[in-house]
């Protein structure tokens, strides 16, 4: 009787020890899956806060174009780099004018872009910015500036699409 008590015991010590070893386990898990649906609440809560608009577009000289862009969203925008700005142009090629469409790279903040870059050329005049300098709050404005690697043929239709980093997209289209 006394053997079979020492054995029982000891079976259901090993069980417990297995248990508490699986624990932690189980918690790092379950830390791990908390964790990335936290960060994509994050991530959805920032996508719907934000939003931007572009209110006008414009030819800055024969091949840089001047785009006018509002933070119409309730966050502050400020990484310009992870920014995506397309645009769809006519492009004199050999006298003709042929549609194209450029991604652009981001240049930094700058009057003027190099070929295929766009810059951020001006924030809001009227907003006194020596709070948040060279951050776009909600409801200002600032003005980008693109110029592509081709050569813009005359009165030409243009189509601009804009990104933020948190996935908020514009478009706006004209002849200019």
């Amino acid at each position: 009787m006394g053997i079979s008590n020492a054995l029982a015991g000891g079976i259901i010590m090993m069980g417990l020890v297995y248990v508490l070893l699986s624990v932690p386990g189980l918690v790092d898990r379950h830390f791990a899956v908390s964790n990335a649906l936290l960060q994509r609440t994050q991530a959805d809560d920032l996508a719907q806060k934000t939003s931007i608009t572009i209110s006008s577009l414009s030819l800055a000289s024969a091949d840089i174009v001047s785009v006018s862009v509002s933070n119409s969203g309730n966050t502050k925008l400020w990484e310009y780099s992870k920014f995506t700005v397309i645009a769809t142009y006519d492009a004199d090629i050999s006298g003709s004018r042929v549609k194209t469409t450029e991604q652009l790279a981001y240049g930094g903040i700058a009057a003027s872009p190099g070929a295929g870059q766009w810059v951020l050329h001006s924030f809001d005049p009227a907003i006194d910015s020596y709070v948040d300098p060279q951050v776009v709050n909600p409801g200002e404005q600032f003005v980008i500036r693109f110029k592509p690697q081709g050569t813009i043929h005359a009165s030409p239709s243009v189509l601009v699409a804009m990104s933020t980093e948190n996935g908020a997209v514009t478009s706006r289209g004209g002849v200019l």
